[in-house]
């Protein structure tokens, strides 16, 4: 197994193991099982795993790669969350099936709940990025969360500015659109681009259907601000989602989703796609 691979494992291990418990119902016992009524970050204490399965669904290439890019996040406090998280993480192939590399990629967040104004609430978010990790590429991420709630109905805004911290010229960045399927959020990966300023603007809407299940639409206008030659307009990708999220108890969702990953941008068509099933787990 990739060395890389191996830390990353013994890390998180490490982090579970190190974390104050408590039990699940002190936990979870307030947490909504509607998922357009959950707060932007988790409760305290509370540790959040989710472990998404990923393929490329593309007509030329489906099924190739397969990847797993899980993430897990703790409450510090019911306003402050960290997490660690994977734009494509472990891709599942060789190099003819699309793998580059096993491991790809690691991410450390932090959210930050600023309170609410009557329906909408508002967090920051920051996050340093090692994408890739060979060749290594270090980058930074400002952004901020805007939720506004009607009822059944949820609309999320997550803008947030990725920029190069190392190795500025390189064509190495890996970044992802962050598409919220709750309290956590598919990764849609995008091309290699310089290592500079990249800005992601994505909308998501999640209608509750039942008490137990929620519908999701997302999408995004995303690109590099400063690219060598040309600007945002000559690369700029707009990826669209559908998905769909079950909650059978409070402490699991499992769900699924369908992604364009560029359907409308400046070179966009409907041939990129990939798709996913995942479980998350809540104590």
């Amino acid at each position: 197994m990739n060395a890389h691979l191996l830390r990353a494992a013994a890390l998180a291990a490490l982090v579970l193991a190190g974390l104050p418990s408590r039990t699940a119902a002190q936990t979870s016992a307030t947490w909504p099982t509607e998922l357009t009524q959950r707060p932007l970050t988790l409760r305290q204490d509370m540790i959040e795993i989710w472990a998404p399965l990923q393929s490329n669904l593309s007509s030329d290439r489906v099924g190739e790669p397969v990847f797993l890019n899980p993430s897990i996040y703790y409450g510090l406090t019911d306003q402050w969350s960290v997490g660690l998280r994977h734009f494509l993480g472990v891709c599942l192939g060789d190099e003819e099936a699309g793998c580059a590399q096993t491991y790809n990629d690691v991410s450390v967040e932090t959210v930050y709940g600023l309170g609410a104004q009557g329906p909408v609430n508002l967090a920051a978010r920051l996050a340093v990025n090692w994408a890739p990790i060979d060749p290594s590429a270090w980058s930074a991420e400002i952004g901020a969360l805007a939720r506004g709630n009607l009822g059944p109905v949820t609309v999320l805004l997550a803008p947030a500015l990725n920029f190069g911290l190392s190795d500025r010229d390189e064509s190495a960045k890996v970044t992802g659109t962050p598409i919220s399927l709750g309290s956590y959020s598919v990764l849609v990966p995008t091309d290699s681009v310089d290592n500079r300023e990249y800005l992601l603007l994505p909308a998501t809407l999640q209608v509750q259907v039942t008490p137990a299940l929620a519908a999701v639409g997302a999408i995004a206008a995303n690109g590099p601000l400063n690219p060598e030659v040309g600007g945002y307009g000559d690369y700029y990708r707009v990826p669209v989602s559908l998905g769909a999220v079950w909650t059978p108890v409070r402490t699991l969702d499992v769900g699924a989703h369908f992604t364009w990953i560029d359907l409308a941008g400046a070179e966009g068509d409907a041939e990129g796609r990939i798709g996913g099933v995942f479980a998350t787990l809540r104590r």
